[in-house]
């Protein structure tokens, strides 16, 4: 997986983004991108807890984070967790209700990279 340098939080975790992520990161609008940027600090910091609503387990280890910002709604970063490290292995904008399914598969093929 083409991963960059770890963001590190005094609790251990870390998060590794793919360079699809950090691409759909650069394209997003300031504020997107600095709204993007608290929830992963928050995510280093509580982890997987069930009170951080903006997480929803997907499957295996297999999570999902919702952020919406004022002026881009429904961006998503689908992620591996694995032992306090985060893989950000792909991000998109949300059209329906479910996460599609190519995206999900796409999630799960980089995290076995």
């Amino acid at each position: 997986m083409s991963l960059s340098t770890p963001v590190q939080a005094p609790s251990g975790r870390q998060i590794y983004f793919h360079k699809a992520v950090k691409r759909f990161l650069d394209a997003l609008p300031a504020q997107a991108s600095v709204k993007s940027s608290e929830y992963f600090k928050i995510l280093l910091e509580v982890g997987l807890n069930q009170k951080f609503t903006q997480l929803r387990h997907i499957q295996g280890d297999l999570w999902e984070l919702r952020v919406d910002a004022k002026n881009v709604k429904f961006m998503r970063y689908l992620f591996v967790a694995r032992k306090g490290v985060f893989y950000m292995t792909n991000a998109f904008k949300k059209q329906t209700n479910d996460t599609p399914r190519r995206e999900i598969d796409l999630a799960l093929r980089r995290a076995t990279e």
